[in-house]
């Protein structure tokens, strides 16, 4: 005999309620370089390289924290997940900036929700904008 088990939207909503609503994101550019920095290792050495003149992005994750009866305003039909208010990371260039990483972490975390990989680096001139969309989801 088989069992199966199904997770209800209400737990992936609370899942991620508990995970990331309140909670403020912040998204650092870095190179890498010789560092050999993964997304296991700590938010500290992420911020030990970095990109010299570039700022971090801070911002308080949103959410509704309530799902009604056919799914709720975070529950993608599409996806089959829970989907947080997307966080655009908006980064501005006061002097030329190259970075190949981009680290996001959440205040009081040891390690990084994840990293994201750029090739080839990425060269931004002074005074232009990159912007990156951030996105929190709950999946079963």
């Amino acid at each position: 005999m088989a069992l199966t088990a199904t997770l209800s939207l209400y737990e992936l909503q609370r899942v991620a309620a508990a995970a990331y609503i309140g909670k403020t994101i912040n998204v650092i550019l870095c190179s890498v370089g010789v560092s050999g920095f993964t997304a296991n290792d700590l938010v500290t050495d992420w911020q030990s390289i970095q990109v010299p003149n570039s700022s971090t992005f801070s911002a308080t994750v949103t959410g509704d924290n309530t799902l009604d009866s056919n799914g709720g305003d975070d529950y993608s039909v599409a996806n089959g997940r829970i989907e947080l208010p997307s966080i655009d990371a908006a980064f501005t260039a006061g002097v030329t900036l190259n970075w190949d990483r981009v680290v996001v972490y959440f205040d009081g975390e040891q390690y990084p929700h994840s990293v994201l990989s750029e090739s080839p680096n990425v060269q931004l001139g002074a005074g232009a904008t990159q912007t990156y969309r951030i996105n929190l989801i709950t999946d079963d």
